[in-house]
């Protein structure tokens, strides 16, 4: 699967250390899109995705975000966040404690605008679930709630919402072909409920590098 490969060479993110956070849907264990992004990309990819990791329902997220792990070098972060967080409640894109889903990841786009000069920083949205957890047989439905009482409109809103506000650039991994019916009627895409399969993961790769290959590098000083 390599159909895209040679644009690594002409982008202008060839060589440039990027490090990726999110939950199991970006990680090197369960996940699939990074790696066919840095293939596509030519970036260097460090990956952060943690399973099961969240930014409000759990801090696995949220404390790799605000850690000191080299990441103010980094020339691009990304930041997938939903997947693990359904139970929190969402709150209002204006948040800024950590008592709600958005004020939670306000919190984290601050600490790295603040602390990652170099850094353009994109937000994206974790794709969804075609069934409930262990149970194959209970399909997901377009209008599903999820426990912190908003459906998947609301939340992706709400986060795309978030990066108006600072200023971030989003990417709606729930809006690049991976629609809830084509994985529930075709099991070529995910291997579960939720984890992309191989060919998932690249066809989802090719709609992230469709938005990432038109957001510009961040300059914090003009080049010589």
């Amino acid at each position: 699967m390599n159909g895209c490969k040679n644009n690594a060479n002409e982008s202008h993110w060839h060589g440039k250390k990027w490090y990726a956070y999110g939950t199991s849907l970006t990680g090197e264990y369960r996940g699939r899109y990074a790696k066919y992004v840095a293939e596509i990309s030519g970036l260097i990819c460090v990956n952060k995705g943690i399973g099961g990791g969240g930014i409000i329902d759990n801090r696995k997220i949220y404390d790799a975000v605000m850690s000191e792990d080299g990441k103010a070098s980094a020339d691009l972060i990304t930041l997938e966040v939903g997947a693990n967080d359904g139970k929190a409640p969402l709150g209002l894109p204006t948040d800024t404690d950590d008592t709600t889903f958005c004020g939670s990841l306000n919190q984290c786009i601050k600490y790295l605008l603040e602390n990652c000069p170099k850094a353009q920083i994109v937000i994206m949205d974790s794709t969804r679930q075609r069934y409930k957890l262990d149970e194959p047989e209970n399909l997901s439905k377009l209008n599903a709630v999820l426990p912190g009482g908003y459906n998947y409109i609301e939340r992706a809103e709400a986060i795309r919402r978030c990066c108006i506000i600072n200023g971030v650039y989003f990417i709606p991994l729930s809006q690049l072909g991976l629609g809830l019916y084509r994985m529930q009627n075709n099991k070529n895409y995910l291997v579960d409920h939720v984890h992309h399969s191989e060919l998932g993961g690249y066809n989802l790769a090719q709609g992230i590098w469709a938005y990432l290959k038109n957001i510009p590098l961040w300059y914090n000083e003009l080049p010589k």
